[in-house]
């Protein structure tokens, strides 16, 4: 299997994670010839992908490829700011975006957020260092707006690291993302989550490679903060930092460790101390909401 997997190329276990994801995506929630839109979307892209890296060089020219991915980015911005017309984040039967925007409503008028609810009734979930990160979108109005930013960011991270990244079929598979649409319309938070921790390890994997000291008490702090977003991360990080640790001294892996506990927690106490009871023991704290529905044998 090990033998197997080295034979593959990085970016063809990427493109099929990424058409698992997106194919069943289709499959689950299209309601009719499922099975034949899955299968074609499957070969668009396929095709597509192997199409551009076949005719890159042939094709598009140096000058070509820096507008390409301008004109993306311009496109599904135009596309993202027409969901947000079209179809009010109230009409939405996705909560995500009201457990962000109630939570900083009841904070920022002095009331434990945690006892906010969506506007489909229910308590919010998401860890306080995401909830405050997104006050300035609360001020804006819509969480749509958040995917505005995350996106510009995200761009301005393909250009700065171009020798790694491909930003044309990076954006291009991104634009043509049900998922990734979905992730829209809902206002859901999840992609742009996932895209600010994958810009962080970049940034830490480059600063690496650059043979720069780490300060690993510093690295520690900003992962647990990132922690303290989406518990979900435990897992892309946990494979990435503990490849990385075999190479550490002890005392660096203390510290970092050390340290990612204090970052995680840092957002935690000031909740914890407001109101202990609710936060640790309700049934629909936030810590329990985010493992209510995972099974510790699956989890290990």
């Amino acid at each position: 299997m090990k033998e197997l997997l080295s034979r593959l190329p990085f970016r063809l276990i990427t493109l099929l994670c990424y058409l698992l994801a997106n194919t069943l995506f289709v499959y689950k929630y299209v309601p009719n010839d499922n099975i034949v839109l899955s299968a074609g979307y499957f070969i668009f892209i396929i095709v597509g992908y192997y199409f551009y890296i076949g005719q890159k060089k042939v094709v598009f020219n140096k000058p070509l490829l820096k507008i390409i991915p301008i004109i993306i980015v311009s496109l599904i911005v135009a596309l993202i700011v027409f969901v947000k017309i079209k179809l009010p984040a109230t009409h939405v039967k996705v909560d995500r975006w009201s457990a962000l925007y109630n939570w900083a409503d009841y904070f920022l008028r002095g009331q434990y957020p945690y006892a906010a609810k969506t506007h489909l009734g229910q308590y919010p979930s998401p860890f306080p260092a995401w909830e405050f990160l997104h006050i300035p979108f609360y001020l804006l109005g819509d969480e749509i707006f958040a995917h505005i930013v995350m996106l510009l960011l995200l761009f301005y991270f393909l250009l700065k690291f171009k020798e790694t990244f491909d930003s044309v079929i990076v954006l291009l598979l991104l634009a043509l993302s049900p998922c990734y649409w979905w992730e829209v319309a809902a206002r859901s938070d999840l992609m742009n989550n996932l895209m600010l921790s994958v810009i962080f390890v970049t940034f830490i994997e480059q600063y690496w490679q650059s043979k720069r000291k780490i300060n690993y008490a510093l690295l520690g702090l900003l992962t647990g903060i990132l922690f303290c977003t989406r518990l979900f991360l435990v897992f892309p990080f946990g494979i990435y930092f503990i490849s990385r640790m075999s190479y550490w001294k002890k005392a660096d892996v203390f510290k970092f460790i050390l340290f990612s506990i204090l970052g995680f927690s840092l957002f935690f106490v000031p909740f914890i101390v407001w109101n202990r009871e609710m936060f640790l023991h309700f049934k629909f704290a936030p810590i329990y909401l985010q493992t209510q529905f995972v099974i510790p044998l699956i989890l290990v």
